[in-house]
């Protein structure tokens, strides 16, 4: 029996559907962005692996669970897939991805500054960095592996003041 202190949502089970579906579609909404040399903070199981990867040059998968990236070796073999815990990002060079996504990450993240930083620093010029997060405006319960969630603007606000520029976009639900 492995115990995680993250979460993990299955799109196995009905009762996690919601939450699958909501981390899937940030994938999906992605897509017009990603290219080049890609890397994924915070794979977890994989979810968004077929969707990226053919749309990249390289990918680089991250998850702080051991047994989870062991687990992605098997089923993607030959896709660069690591175990870390960040911040910071060890073994990275400045100016290595041309895309960086992190999907539900950044609210785990007790350094979420050093957490912007950092992606900023492995960013390429010109790259793009592709984070989502809870919106606490919509959230029906506080998750209790959440450091913090945020509103919109103070996303925004800690974002612009480390890259260059910032789009705020939403990802929502239907029925």
């Amino acid at each position: 029996m492995a115990t995680y202190t993250t979460e993990i949502a299955s799109d196995k089970l009905v009762s996690d559907n919601p939450i699958h579906q909501r981390l899937l579609k940030a994938y999906i909404a992605a897509k017009p962005w990603i290219s080049g040399n890609l890397l994924e903070i915070g794979c977890g199981e994989g979810r968004g692996v077929e969707t990226l990867l053919p749309l990249a040059d390289s990918y680089v998968g991250l998850d702080k669970i051991g047994e989870v990236i062991a687990d992605l070796q098997k089923k993607f073999p030959g896709v660069d897939f690591r175990q870390a815990v960040i911040p910071p990002f060890q073994g990275f060079e400045d100016e290595s991805f041309d895309t960086i996504v992190s999907f539900q990450v950044i609210e785990h993240i007790q350094n979420d500054r050093l957490f912007l930083q950092e992606i900023y620093r492995m960013l390429k010029s010109g790259g793009k960095a592709i984070i989502s997060t809870p919106n606490n405006t919509h959230t029906l319960s506080r998750n209790p592996w959440h450091i913090r969630e945020y509103v919109p603007q103070q996303l925004i606000d800690l974002s612009a003041g480390i890259f260059d520029k910032v789009e705020a976009k939403g990802i929502g639900g239907n029925e």
